[in-house]
């Protein structure tokens, strides 16, 4: 498994984004293209780029060595680049090398829906650079990833605990060692991988390695599961999240644009949705069978797939009660590669449907699904939807006035 192990992070200002997009440069060139690293050490810059090489110093009275590593897109390994820090001459401080706009890091370009200038409405880049922060990660196989955030507060999907609020805090420039195993996963969204079981179980946690990317809900590569015969006996059922309740932050919200393969992305997430669907099928036949009642077993059924979708439910099963009656009950399936807290998607007819059998109505949350299934976990929430989750409105139906 892949951890994180360090972050360096460095909030832009007005001048480091001009610098960044050759604006105010001199007409005869030159002009400064770095970043200044202010507050970072030499010894800490040597125990971040362990993973990459060194260059001697050429100045003369300044045995300070450059740091040189290679640094990958976070969200797409495929694209990297070098990055260089290198001290500067007759100051305490280091700086990033070249980082204009020819030749800035491709994590902090706008194919990377990196902010570019606005210089109607904003002339000075005050506003743009009012949270603006890139970073980079380091993760425990000496491999690098760049990304960038603008926000002010740590984001929800974030872990916190860890020291992550040091990004939000003071100058916001330095580096972050971390000693907590967090696992790491590459997606720009959230890069850190983390549930309550694996830090207070310390189990092995997910297979990273194995997982399919979870990048705005797999529209990166193209994902497959494959189901063991003996699932039932893999499968971890666990109690459901605690509630955790976080600021908001305090800033207008920012619109940018975002590139995204919704085909690949709505083809994969059928594709895991049928496999944790399946899963709970097994689960449900087993536990029917556990109880004797191999009669009901057999009528369990994926009514989502036989009957079509929009029934409110995608599993019809039975319960037994404790005076040995059955009952009739309606599991709606909802599945991710992603962590215990990764929110999910639901319907009108979801909730109206749960609302009106919600006494037979249950979700049953499917995750940390990974190509093997090796590590997949869910939990089981009885009653109507509205009644245990918080639902946040994300898309509308318009009709004329």
């Amino acid at each position: 498994m892949e951890y994180i192990k360090a972050i360096l992070y460095r909030k832009l200002n007005p001048s480091d984004f001009k610098k960044m997009y050759d604006i105010d440069k001199p007409e005869t060139g030159g002009g400064q293209t770095y970043i200044d690293a202010t507050g970072i050490t030499t010894e800490e810059f040597a125990k971040f780029s362990t993973g990459g090489r060194t260059i001697p110093s050429t100045y003369v009275g300044d045995d300070r060595p450059s740091f040189v590593i290679d640094v990958s897109v976070l969200g797409n390994r495929k694209i990297h680049q070098e990055i260089e820090f290198e001290p500067r001459h007759n100051r305490k401080n280091y700086k990033i090398s070249r980082q204009n706009l020819k030749h800035k890091h491709p994590a902090w370009s706008p194919d990377n829906n990196f902010p570019e200038p606005d210089f109607e409405n904003d002339p000075d880049f005050s506003n743009v650079t009012e949270n603006l922060t890139i970073y980079i990660l380091k993760t425990s196989t000496n491999s690098y990833y760049a990304g960038f955030f603008d926000v002010d507060i740590l984001p929800d999907n974030w872990p916190d605990g860890i020291g992550l609020e040091k990004l939000f805090e003071e100058e916001r420039r330095g580096v972050i060692f971390i000693e907590r195993e967090i696992p790491f996963q590459n997606s720009s969204d959230n890069p850190f991988m983390i549930d309550e079981l694996i830090a207070e179980d310390n189990v092995d946690g997910i297979d990273i390695s194995k997982i399919s990317d979870d990048k705005i809900e797999y529209d990166n590569d193209d994902v497959s599961f494959e189901i063991p015969t003996n699932i039932t006996d893999i499968v971890v059922e666990t109690q459901p999240p605690e509630v955790s309740i976080r600021k908001k932050s305090s800033q207008p919200r920012k619109y940018r644009p975002v590139k995204r393969d919704y085909v690949k992305s709505n083809k994969n997430k059928k594709i895991a949705g049928d496999t944790g669907e399946q899963i709970i099928l097994a689960i449900e036949k087993q536990k029917l069978n556990d109880f004797g009642r191999d009669d009901l077993s057999e009528k369990v059924n994926w009514d989502s797939k036989d009957k079509g979708d929009g029934l409110g439910y995608d599993i019809l099963s039975y319960d037994i009660l404790p005076n040995g009656e059955e009952k009739e009950i309606f599991i709606e399936v909802k599945t991710t590669t992603g962590s215990i807290n990764k929110p999910f998607d639901v319907s009108i007819n979801e909730v109206e449907f749960s609302q009106e059998h919600s006494d037979s109505f249950y979700i049953y949350r499917v995750y940390s699904l990974s190509s093997d299934c090796s590590k997949v976990k869910y939990y089981k929430i009885a009653g109507s939807i509205p009644e245990n989750f918080n639902l946040i409105p994300t898309s509308f139906q318009a009709n004329k006035k």
